[in-house]
């Protein structure tokens, strides 16, 4: 995974459901924006919307099943320019490692 102010880029080698979440430690109204790999077409996007059964408010649970050996833009984002600490969690639900947590100050 790269890293490039606040924005995460990586390729997966298999075909996972991926949960990108900014609701623990995360201190603004976020945006989860995800985007192919050159960030010229958004794939999907989360703004207060969170897990089935749960509200998000102001944070974002954005799910969705990614293509393996293919490469992703993932940005974090305020809404209308908030700015902010944020702590984005990535886990693969169907896999029995923890999430990752990437953490921006």
């Amino acid at each position: 995974i790269a890293e490039v102010t606040g924005v995460q880029t990586c390729a997966l080698p298999i075909s996972p459901l991926v949960v990108f979440d900014t609701c623990y430690g995360t201190d603004f109204d976020t945006v989860v924006r995800l985007y192919d790999e050159d960030a010229s077409d958004e794939l999907a996007s989360c703004d207060d919307c969170g897990a089935p059964n749960t509200t998000a408010g102001t944070h974002a649970v954005l799910s969705v099943e990614l293509l393996a050996d293919t490469c992703y833009t993932l940005v974090v984002e305020g809404y209308d320019r908030a700015h902010g600490t944020f702590t984005l969690a990535v886990s693969c639900p169907t896999t029995p490692f923890p999430p990752a947590v990437y953490t921006n100050v």
